[in-house]
């Protein structure tokens, strides 16, 4: 019987590529993956002990996605994790406009990474996907619900209530209103019905950038003073 642990378990370097409308700087290293500033995109490469390549390339990808879901919302920039093994390729595309990150984000990024706050990882994912979603019904719907995770423990009967309670509570500026009229909006497209009416699309397209401010806004809010970015 081969009683050598390294049988079962090794230690592999998954890399991965990451494009987006944001520039690092140079490197930064984040609990198990140090991400490093290429000429056109970022190289996400993650240290991981697995059984399997397979495995390793699936635990890597998960952790990596949630570090992507905190940095997308510090810069507020569609950020894509687009493969496994990167080449620099001349072909890939690459914005002609990006935020240079300073210290104080790097700093955030790390901060909320060292938090553990897995509800807060989750609805930050979320927002990530309506940045990054070019369907404006798919959009919305990934910002309703990073909004949902956020104030999913706030008092109320429906989710309008509670968003109401938690803006409230938390003096995030919005009417009720307003949530009446997101929530009518969800609505819609979720229960289907003139899913490919032009007016419907020009309608929910609309509603985007309100509905990104909520959500931003209550991220924001759930975080503690310390943590707030």
């Amino acid at each position: 019987m081969n009683s050598n642990p390294r049988s079962t378990h090794n230690e592999w370097l998954v890399r991965m590529k990451v494009e987006g409308s944001v520039s690092i700087g140079n490197k930064i290293k984040l609990s198990d993956v140090e991400f490093i500033q290429r000429k056109k995109w970022i190289e996400a490469t993650a240290r991981i002990n697995a059984v399997n390549g397979d495995t390793a390339e699936n635990v890597a990808l998960r952790k990596v996605s949630d570090l992507l879901n905190i940095l997308s919302f510090i810069s507020d920039c569609s950020i894509k994790l687009v493969g496994v093994e990167p080449t620099d390729s001349s072909n890939s595309a690459f914005p002609t406009t990006i935020r240079i990150l300073g210290t104080n984000d790097m700093q955030k990024w790390r901060t909320v990474e060292e938090s553990g706050d897995y509800e807060l990882l989750s609805a930050l994912g979320y927002y990530r996907k309506g940045l990054n979603e070019l369907d404006p019904f798919d959009s919305f719907l990934a910002f309703w619900t990073s909004a949902e995770i956020v104030c999913s423990e706030s008092s109320g009967n429906g989710i309008g209530e509670k968003i109401a309670s938690f803006a409230r509570a938390h003096s995030v500026e919005i009417k009720e209103t307003e949530v009446n009229d997101l929530k009518g909006t969800r609505n819609r497209i979720a229960h289907g019905g003139k899913r490919y009416d032009i007016d419907q699309i020009k309608y929910v397209a609309g509603k985007i950038p309100r509905m990104r401010s909520l959500a931003r806004q209550m991220l924001e809010a759930k975080m503690t003073p310390a943590r707030r970015l």
